[in-house]
Order: C-alpha cells, then structure tokens, then sequence
C-alpha cells in the first residue's frame, strides 16, 4: 500500500521551493500563464511540474531554513528566478506588438488598436496579427516543450536554496534586451523603407503636379501598399521568427548560467 513515509522536513521544504520557482515562472509565462487559463488549472500543472521533479532530481543532504524568515529570504529569490525566466519567454512574444507599433505608424494604422486581454492593454492591429503567427510558429516548433525542458533543467544547474542574483546575471539581461530592439527594428525595416518609398515618390509627384490633393491619393496608396507588403514580408517573418526563438532558448541558458558564475 502507497504509504506517505517520504514526507519528510527535507522533502517538504524543497517541495515548496520548487513549486514557488514553477509559480514564478508560471504567474509571467505568455504560454502558460495566460488569463484565458483557468487559474486551478495553471496551480495544477505548476504542482504536476514540482512532482515531476522533485521525485527525479536528488533531495538537498540537509534542511536549508532554520527558521521562517530564512525560509521567506529563499522562497522570494526561488520566485525572482522563476518570475525571470517566465520574462524571458515573454520578450519574444512582445516583439511582434513592438514591430507592429513601428508598422502601423508607417502603413496608417497608427490611431488603430485592438484589446489584448492577456496584458488587458492596446495593441495594434499588425502587432496582433504578428503575435499570433508568433504563438502559431511557437507551437509548431513544439517551444512549450523547450521551455519546459529548460525549467526542469534549471534545478539541476542551479538547486534551490542556491539562486543568487549578481553582475553576470544583469549583463546577460541588458544584452537580451539590445538584441531584442535590434531584431525589431530588422523585422520593420522592410516596411519602413517601402514607406519611405512612397514618402519620396508622393514628394516628386507633388512637385510636378501641385494641383493634385496628395492627401486623397497618398493615405489610400501607403495603406494598400503597405498591406501589401506586409503580406510578401510575412514568410521571411516567419523564418526570422523561427531563428529569434532559438535565440531565446540560448538567452534563457544563457540567463541560468549568469546565475551560477555570480
């Protein structure tokens, strides 16, 4: 008969750091902590992931904490890590709202906006098109299990109880964000140089016929234009997106081993 003789003070302590550093992770995650997820089911599946690896990864030789605020001090910085990790994957699934600001600004949907119930903000309407083709390349690529993986992964790099935050660690941040802005404005670029096509070509036609109302054929013509080539742009999107999300699992081993060279 399946008896509870595990349970130890040990067992018990690491159970609750583990399943902090899964809620951390989870409560920032844009995958797995989505408002459209009932919240019971998103506490379930952070307790299936503490099971999981408690019962696989070794159990620390002592008790960590010796009292409740010591316990306190490493239950925040288990939630820290897993809070960082969930932003990770979070910064990828931005890019195509920022792209998309930078788009709309361009092609005319600058004053357009759709709801985003997620982060119960506005975002633009080639933004949302570009974040669902994001989540859609995501889960064909199968990067829900990446991520996975690389979380469970984590507690064999770093142990709970051994989390530190040091230089190394917001280096590793701060270069993340600079390759972030910089793919943005690479996925816009194309755009932004049709735009300016047409900005040029509008300013010649002015020039040569100032009668015409540039105002009633330059609006119309940068929306079809840029629809258009947002289109043709789409398939190198996806394989720019394709790379950016290797790029992120390499960030977020990257970001783990900031942790440990502190």
């Amino acid at each position: 008969m399946f008896g509870l003789e595990f349970i130890t003070e040990i067992w018990l302590e690491t159970f609750l750091l583990v399943f902090i550093r899964f809620a951390g992770w989870v409560i920032v995650s844009p995958v797995f902590g989505r408002k459209n997820i009932p919240g019971m089911l998103r506490v379930a599946f952070g307790l299936i992931m503490t099971m999981i690896t408690v019962f696989t990864l070794p159990l620390p030789e002592k008790v960590l904490s010796e009292s409740f605020i010591e316990f306190f001090g490493y239950g925040v910085r288990e939630m820290m890590f897993g809070m960082i990790m969930g932003f990770v994957s979070l910064v990828i699934f931005q890019l195509g709202i920022a792209a998309g600001q930078l788009i709309d600004m361009q092609i005319g949907f600058g004053m357009s906006s759709l709801f985003d119930p997620q982060f119960g903000v506005q975002v633009p309407l080639s933004g949302n098109l570009l974040n669902i083709i994001i989540m859609l390349i995501f889960f064909t690529v199968n990067g829900h299990h990446m991520l996975i993986w690389i979380m469970h992964s984590s507690f064999e790099a770093i142990p709970v109880g051994q989390v530190v935050f040091g230089a190394k660690l917001f280096e590793y941040i701060v270069s993340y964000f600079i390759w972030f802005f910089i793919l943005a404005v690479k996925i816009t670029f194309p755009i932004i140089a049709v735009a300016v096509i047409i900005e040029v070509s509008l300013g010649i036609v002015m020039k040569t016929m100032p009668q015409m109302n540039m105002f009633v054929v330059g609006i119309p013509l940068k929306l079809v234009v840029g629809i258009f080539s947002l289109i043709l742009f789409l398939s190198v999107f996806v394989l720019v997106i394709e790379n950016g999300l290797d790029r992120m699992f390499f960030w977020s081993q990257n970001i783990i081993q900031g942790m440990i060279d502190n």
